[in-house]
């Protein structure tokens, strides 16, 4: 069975199964939230809904296939300008960008006020 693996730049993990994605929350990832140099608490996922990745849209996307997505994490927890930084295989980039700009954050913060905040996401396909 593939897997796909989905980790920030914030080395928050989340494993999903690529026929059924379930929904995360936070607590299931091993999310930080130590402020940074800057003062800026990061941006957290706390809802991941499922990406459109069936069995036959996988079929010849290579083992450990990766795409890296870059996105902007509003005040309102929302992705926004999403973008393809990487992709080893084309076929992962619409349904995982789809999939992304309907995930859910805890937006980053300074001095306790919510902020935009620059992060990437790294997709692994693996069997």
């Amino acid at each position: 069975m593939r897997r796909i693996h989905k980790a920030s730049v914030l080395l928050s993990t989340v494993l999903f199964s690529a026929a059924a994605v379930a929904a995360q929350t936070a607590t299931d990832a091993t999310a930080q939230s130590i402020p940074d140099m800057d003062g800026i608490t990061p941006a957290q996922v706390v809802y991941a809904p499922k990406a459109d990745l069936t069995a036959s849209r996988l079929d010849g996307i290579p083992n450990e296939a990766k795409l890296v997505l870059s996105l902007v994490v509003d005040q309102q927890g929302k992705a926004e300008d999403v973008k393809v930084i990487d992709s080893e295989d084309p076929a992962l980039n619409d349904p995982l960008i789809a999939a992304v700009r309907k995930y859910q954050f805890r937006p980053a913060s300074q001095d306790n006020e919510p902020v935009p905040y620059p992060m990437n996401l790294t997709f692994v396909v693996q069997q």
